[in-house]
């Protein structure tokens, strides 16, 4: 008698369980009354996942990219204002190893032109630090970029190089 009595409570709870999920997915993905996006978004976009906020059609707040390969895989994680990214920007390898860090992020009005008289413009600029596996800046200096820093950067002004223990190995000076 016992036994039926618990399976029959556990049949009563499951609808209201998946109601619980139900109410919770249809927080996902929503447009406001203007149709921009609004709150939490999980989107796919090519070779990863994408996990954000919006606030009338704008990014802001915590940022999170996955691997689409191995999905538990995060490999991007940082913050928006106002559709800007913003604090620190943290890039992991596939063994989940930091990768690069970017930090105080700005904005580039004019063009640049680099070495051999090549025409570069890159309306936003960050300082990137790079590191090797075991943990040790590789290089750093300011980063040149269009809408991703991570997927189309370009070295600009004076970086500095390390070697796998830490130690400062070159300058250069990149125009």
């Amino acid at each position: 008698m016992k036994i039926r009595i618990v399976w029959i409570s556990s049949f009563l709870l499951l609808p209201s369980f998946l109601f619980a999920q139900k109410g919770y997915n249809d927080q996902i993905n929503r447009y406001n009354d203007k149709g921009q996006k609004e709150g939490y978004w999980i989107e796919d976009r090519g070779f990863d996942r994408i996990e954000t906020y919006y606030e009338n059609g704008k990014k802001t707040g915590l940022f999170k990219s996955y691997s689409k390969s191995t999905p538990s895989t995060l490999r991007y994680f940082g913050e928006f204002a106002d559709d800007k990214m913003v604090g620190l920007w943290y890039s992991f390898g596939d063994k989940g190893h930091l990768l690069q860090i970017d930090s105080d992020f700005g904005e580039i009005r004019d063009t640049i032109r680099l070495k051999g008289n090549v025409t570069y413009y890159a309306p936003f600029t960050c300082h990137t630090k790079f590191f090797y596996p075991n943990g040790k800046i590789r290089s750093e200096g300011t980063l040149l970029y269009g809408d991703d820093p991570q997927l189309d950067g370009q070295e600009y002004g004076e970086w500095k190089y390390y070697d796998k223990n830490g130690n400062l190995t070159e300058t250069k000076y990149f125009d």
